[in-house]
């Protein structure tokens, strides 16, 4: 596991954000208590891959206007939920599957996606099936969602998925009206930011 400052930077190396704009969201988000205390050097607190992900979160959730507003707005967009669990899989063997949200909320969904890619049995996959993570704004909603390759998702019935079957919904994006902005990573970040971990293989 990484320090903040570490997870920081290796952030602004994936995704060429602003250093100065991700210390601060991190700041804010330590501040609310959603990411984890600690001194410095030897003594840092080191962050897993949930801390991660809310991290992530902050990164996404508040793309225009005061940072300071980012805390409140990582709280609401962490708690949205999918209608189901998401398992992935890259065969029709009965046994040769991932699930990924298994909790059904969106910070379990980045959380579990960071773990997969730290273990060889799944990386490959998990990289090839899983294309983007984001949140789509509008004028009185907000929305998360995974797109994911339709053939890797076991049984999608149990899912909400936005009108062109591309991506699984957290939230509700029928509420979603006017203008939208959409704030995106991609699977080539997520990997590289993955690597601050060293986990153990998901649970099946």
């Amino acid at each position: 596991m990484a320090t903040l400052s570490e997870c920081c930077e290796v952030i602004h190396q994936a995704t060429l954000h602003p250093m100065p704009d991700i210390t601060i969201r991190a700041r804010r988000l330590r501040e609310a208590g959603l990411l984890p205390q600690g001194g410095r050097g030897i003594h840092a607190a080191h962050l897993d891959a949930k801390h991660i992900a809310y991290l992530l979160i902050g990164l996404m959730a508040y793309p225009i206007g005061p940072v300071v507003k980012v805390d409140r707005n990582t709280s609401k967009i962490f708690k949205l939920k999918s209608a189901g669990s998401i398992i992935l899989s890259p065969s029709k063997r009965e046994n040769d599957w991932i699930e990924v949200s298994p909790k059904g909320t969106f910070v379990n969904g980045i959380a579990s996606l960071l773990e997969a890619y730290q273990h060889p049995e799944y990386r490959d996959f998990v990289s090839g099936s899983v294309q983007q993570i984001g949140i789509t704004f509008s004028q009185n909603n907000q929305f998360a969602w995974i797109k994911a390759l339709q053939n890797y998702i076991r049984d999608a019935s149990n899912l909400d998925l936005t009108p062109d079957g591309t991506k699984v919904v957290f939230g509700n994006w029928k509420l979603s009206k006017g203008m939208e902005c959409t704030v995106t990573l991609n699977s080539l970040d997520i990997l590289r930011i993955s690597n601050l971990l060293k986990t153990e293989a998901p649970n099946k």
